[in-house]
């Protein structure tokens, strides 16, 4: 779980300071990093990084709509371990 690569949303660039604190890479997601991303974590799945609403990566999926970092991070963990 350790070093695992985030891809994050643009728009979610207040949590990357969390979640490389908790020991994982985080990139800005776009179609290259979402590919090879352990997790992507997109502020709300109707409108995520590509502008389309069906979202199709191969990582898990962390929808970070009314979250707080904590839970954020809380989440990509859970996905990890899952």
């Amino acid at each position: 779980m350790a070093d695992a690569l985030v891809a994050l949303d643009r728009d979610l660039s207040r949590f990357g300071e969390a979640l490389r604190a908790a020991g994982f890479r985080v990139v800005e997601a776009d179609d290259a990093s979402a590919a090879s991303a352990d997790v992507v974590v997109l502020d709300g799945l109707d409108d995520h990084v590509m502008g389309v609403a069906t979202i199709q990566f191969p990582a898990p999926i962390v929808d970070a709509s009314g979250l707080t970092a904590s839970q954020v991070v809380a989440a990509v963990r859970q996905h990890l371990a899952g």
